[in-house]
């Protein structure tokens, strides 16, 4: 018989009160040589988010199915309830949740075999971040915009922080009147 897979270094987290810490997320973050040493082995993990996700965020594994076929589970913790949210199960190399339109929050990744093992995967989350905008820094001194004629618009502006605040500042070649203003614009 081939010889018995090896436990990873994230063992032993088998439950979700034993989950592989994984902290807040705002960046990308790949977890590798991780396997499912035994037929009844899950993998567990936490972490956080801090934003609103995206149709670019998601969580995923990766790994050779013919070795075995692995599944991939979301779970969210709300008011002290853990909630199932949704899972992945293919025939694929690849499982992957969006986690587009889920709110900031605590989750859990679960990875499991149903009864097949898998001695290599990798855990990707591509979490929802807010990148600074190309203004910053411009939280204690004024971006100078310059003399502004016309409208001037700017949709790739950020507020990418609970700290963050932005200032400006421009000149006007002219009294201002009616229809004239200054306007933000944003996803409450």
């Amino acid at each position: 018989p081939p010889p018995p897979l090896l436990a990873d270094a994230s063992e032993a987290n088998n439950t979700l009160e034993t989950a592989t810490l994984l902290g807040s997320l705002d960046s990308f973050y790949l977890l590798s040589d991780q396997s499912i040493h035994t037929t009844t082995d899950e993998d567990w993990f936490k972490f956080e988010t801090a934003d609103w996700g995206t149709i670019y965020d998601s969580l995923a594994i990766g790994f050779v199915h013919q070795r075995g076929d692995l599944a991939l589970e979301l779970y969210i913790e709300y008011a002290g309830e853990i909630d199932f949210v949704n899972y992945s199960d293919s025939w694929s190399d690849l499982e992957q949740i969006s986690l587009d339109g889920l709110p900031p929050a605590t989750y859990y990744a679960r990875v499991l075999g149903y009864g097949e093992t898998n001695p290599q995967y990798w855990l990707g989350i591509q979490p929802p971040g807010i990148d600074a905008d190309y203004f910053e820094p411009n939280d204690e001194t004024f971006r100078n915009l310059g003399s502004l004629r016309g409208q001037k618009v700017d949709s790739s502006l950020t507020i990418h922080s609970s700290t963050d605040v932005d200032w400006y500042q421009f000149d006007t070649r002219a009294t201002g009147g009616a229809g004239h203003y200054v306007h933000i614009d944003f996803d409450h």
